[in-house]
């Protein structure tokens, strides 16, 4: 289902690549490349894989506030830290957990 979701997007950005900035454009193509490199981790049983998922979260939540207004940026950035700070090693570990019992 994930991969279909990719899929989806990828076919949207370049139907609409004429439309989008240059900006959004390199910010699709760095989420399609840490996909990518993602799945590839997964693969591989990579204990490093959540940093680069954790780091492709950010990058959707940029993508995101391209086209909606500068608040919803700086209340995404803020709710990130928040659940970095706090959460972060148990996420991590629950995370290496699910990915590979």
């Amino acid at each position: 289902m994930a991969n279909g979701f990719h899929y989806g997007f990828l076919f949207l950005v370049l139907l609409f690549k004429g439309y989008l900035s240059t900006f959004q454009l390199v910010l699709s193509a760095l989420f399609i490349m840490i996909t990518l490199i993602n799945c590839g981790a997964i693969l591989d049983r990579r204990n490093w894989v959540f940093h680069l998922k954790y780091s492709r979260l950010f990058v959707v939540w940029l993508l995101i506030s391209c086209f909606l207004s500068a608040s919803f940026l700086l209340l995404g950035i803020l709710i990130f830290v928040l659940i970095s700070i706090v959460s972060y090693q148990r996420l991590e570990e629950r995370y290496l957990q699910i990915v590979y019992r």
